[in-house]
């Protein structure tokens, strides 16, 4: 039992230490969000100057999901707007910009997730 609280103890010291911890937290998950240009864990990690293993286990703790897969939805949120939007995308184009390392990616990430294609999705419109 005094393993586990010195644990917590040890946990709470580190995220307080690193600033993230609480409300810090939300700026990071909001930084995640506004920042379109933030399309990594690793990118994450850099602007908030904590280390990818802390930044998955606060995610963890408070998200109760990894940062990839935070981001990941953002992206995909990125790009629903952007087709919702009218004008016409290249698919290739849009996945570079959202970070995927290519067009395939960014279906299959797409489709897992909405059920369509970005094309088919674009049609229904």
């Amino acid at each position: 039992m005094k393993r586990a609280s010195s644990a917590a103890g040890l946990r709470r010291e580190r995220q307080n230490s690193s600033g993230v911890g609480g409300g810090g937290f939300k700026e990071l998950v909001r930084q995640a969000l506004e920042q379109r240009d933030m399309l990594t864990v690793d990118d994450l990690a850099r602007r908030s100057a904590v280390g990818k293993r802390t930044l998955q286990r606060l995610f963890s703790e408070y998200v109760g999901v990894s940062p990839k897969w935070v981001i990941r939805r953002y992206r995909l949120h990125e790009a629903v707007e952007r087709l919702r939007s009218g004008e016409r995308l290249d698919c290739a184009q849009l996945a570079l910009e959202l970070g995927y390392f290519d067009q395939a990616h960014l279906i299959n990430d797409f489709k897992s997730i909405l059920g369509h294609t970005p094309t088919e999705f674009q049609k229904m419109r």
